[in-house]
């Protein structure tokens, strides 16, 4: 990974993002998020879209950590300490989504829902992290509750 990281340094930010995504693939269900927690400053250098991606993969590598699971992901979450960009904010949610796939776990849903109520989510970003987090947890589930 540092072989890749230090090889598209100057090739932008498309192939930046690739080596995050493989970096979140290779290590997916592993919760070895070594390499992104040594390079915060690298990783930082996504912007917009791409950042949201980036705090989502944290989801791919913690998928069905649900002990530690919604840990990890709350720092990115909207009033964490330091977040200032939307694009990880609503990537945290989708990042939530991912580890707690399937599993219909109302504390998580109750956040997810909570956050679709807040003043924030009215811009069109972080709706997209927080629907895509309510789908993946609620996922094969048949629930036929109201979510909202």
């Amino acid at each position: 990974m540092k072989n890749l990281m230090k090889s598209v340094d100057k090739s932008g930010a498309v192939c930046h993002l690739g080596v995050i995504i493989a970096n979140s693939f290779m290590n997916s269900h592993t919760r070895n998020d070594k390499f992104l927690k040594e390079n915060l400053e690298w990783v930082s250098k996504a912007t917009n879209w791409a950042r949201f991606t980036a705090t989502a993969s944290l989801g791919a590598i913690h998928m069905g950590n649900k002990s530690k699971g919604y840990d990890v992901i709350k720092p990115y979450m909207p009033g964490g300490e330091g977040v200032p960009s939307i694009y990880t904010q609503a990537g945290s949610y989708y990042g939530l989504g991912l580890i707690f796939q399937g599993s219909n776990d109302e504390v998580i849903l109750g956040v997810l829902v909570d956050a679709l109520n807040a003043p924030t989510s009215t811009r069109d970003i972080m709706q997209h992290g927080i629907y895509l987090g309510i789908g993946l947890v609620a996922m094969g589930t048949h629930n036929p509750s109201k979510l909202t």
